[in-house]
């Protein structure tokens, strides 16, 4: 049995699949990170600051339009670097 993946694995696995159209696999780590995501802003609200927030709406924005690959970097490229550095850093 392996180690269940950590959040930085499960979102680069999300973004490959959505950049290499498996998008409905995607979606499905997508849901598990944004879980994880929102399970631990419900411990730590800074994770949801104003910026974290709009990265994510800007990321949904991609979703609903099907642009996966914005939808992909914004994730991994700006979201969650957000989430790992914390909100007081700047992107």
């Amino acid at each position: 049995m392996s180690a269940p993946a950590s959040d930085d694995d499960l979102l680069s696995k999300c973004c490959d699949l959505f950049r290499t159209g498996h998008h409905a696999e995607a979606s499905v780590s997508l849901d598990k990170w944004l879980q994880n995501w929102t399970s631990s802003a419900a411990a730590n609200p800074a994770l949801m600051d104003e910026a974290s927030c709009k990265s994510l709406g800007v990321a949904l924005d991609c979703q609903q339009r099907h642009d996966w690959i914005g939808l992909a970097d914004e994730l991994e490229y700006v979201l969650a670097r957000r989430v790992r550095t914390g909100p007081e850093s700047t992107v």
